[in-house]
């Protein structure tokens, strides 16, 4: 924000810091608001709220399971106090939860481990390319919580088993394969 880059002491290019995107939606948000702790909470209370809401009425559940899970998240003091402290977890749970919401909404049969999903998965609009997208800003946000989807993302494209599923993967993985080498 004070144009130096991303450093720590000026002139010296060093990674203070573990989590790239959350790093850049902070930084937005400075820019946006011209301060950066109370931008902090609200955008880590805002991703918290997001990601209860995709939960609860995003998945194909019931209410019952939606009321259920939000009782769940709001009485859990992790949850709340990881959510809402200012660190990249809120972020994390925001893309994990439209993680799930892609995953969840897939047919049946293509998540499931039947013949005919093949031919099904192959014809209809793969989402694999959105799967892997996720997955990677998962990773720009947090490295480790890429094995938090990265059974689910690898199932998904061995459901498509072709060249083009190995491209969308790529192309989903892109930003963390480009941050990768800038970093």
């Amino acid at each position: 924000a004070a144009g130096l880059g991303l450093t720590w002491n000026p002139a010296e290019r060093v990674q203070g810091y573990t989590h790239p995107l959350w790093l850049f939606a902070l930084l937005a948000g400075r820019l946006v608001t011209g301060e950066l702790y109370y931008t902090t909470i609200v955008l880590s209370v805002a991703l918290s709220l997001g990601a209860a809401w995709l939960l609860a009425f995003r998945l194909r559940a019931g209410w019952t399971a939606a009321v259920l899970g939000l009782l769940v998240l709001a009485l859990s003091r992790a949850f709340v106090d990881f959510s809402t402290s200012g660190l990249e977890n809120a972020l994390s749970h925001f893309i994990l939860a439209a993680f799930l919401v892609v995953w969840f909404n897939l047919p049946p049969a293509t998540r499931a481990a039947s013949e005919d999903a093949d031919s099904a998965w192959a014809t209809r609009h793969s989402p694999l390319a959105t799967l892997s997208l996720l997955a990677g800003l998962l990773a720009l946000n947090r490295l480790d919580a890429l094995l938090l989807v990265a059974p689910a993302l690898g199932w998904a494209l061995w459901r498509q088993r072709s060249g083009r599923g190995l491209l969308a993967v790529a192309l989903g993985l892109l930003p963390l394969a480009l941050w990768t080498a800038f970093s």
